[in-house]
């Protein structure tokens, strides 16, 4: 699989896009190839999704507007249960949520359920602004860890948390078991970690 981005993304071009800004970043380290797609409804979503998993790209960008349990395209909306009834598989893949309150149990069990190692996003509203700078800091961290494993990811979200003074959650599967964890950062306080069925 490759340790690459694919990007989907759909926030009205009048917005701040920070799904174009991050590829162009990953673009401009030519450590990375990152795919972008834009999408204004849900067709166009299920295709980019589709793309997604066929590509053998390991990481998945979502960006738009939403809640904590819903991805608001331009016209309609996905929502959690939708990824959960994709005929799709997403075995060993690493997601992130570019979305206000994309960092929700409900998006975590969702893409977990169909195999993915991890999600990880705000529970919080996340302002675009915030969003472009933290993504932009995330490609300079990946400069050094390419590979993004647990350990690289755990303490890239942990500064992010820290440096941009947000919550952030990071959802990983577990090993052979029905549940996942939840680790909580925020600035100046222990991770915190739970366990969910899922």
């Amino acid at each position: 699989m490759k340790s690459d981005y694919f990007i989907i993304e759909s926030i009205p071009q009048d917005d701040i896009t920070d799904g174009i800004i991050f590829n162009d970043c990953l673009k401009s380290t030519r450590q990375f190839n990152p795919v972008y797609r834009f999408v204004k409804d849900i067709a166009e979503f299920n295709s980019a999704m589709r793309e997604y998993v066929s590509s053998g790209y390991k990481y998945l960008f979502i960006s738009s507007h939403g809640d904590f349990e819903n991805i608001n395209l331009l016209d309609g909306v996905i929502n959690a249960e939708d990824i959960a009834d994709m005929p799709l598989s997403f075995d060993g893949r690493r997601i992130f949520m570019s979305t206000c309150q994309g960092g929700s149990y409900l998006f975590a069990k969702s893409f977990i359920r169909k195999g993915a190692y991890s999600v990880v996003g705000c529970p919080d509203s996340l302002p675009q602004i915030i969003a472009v700078a933290m993504w932009t800091t995330m490609a300079a961290i990946l400069l050094e860890d390419v590979g993004l494993h647990y350990r690289e990811l755990d303490g890239s979200v942990s500064l992010l948390a820290d440096i941009y003074n947000i919550q952030l959650k990071y959802f990983s599967f577990i090993r052979n078991e029905s549940s996942m964890k939840e680790y909580t950062y925020e600035r100046n306080k222990e991770r915190v970690r739970k366990v969910y069925p899922i």
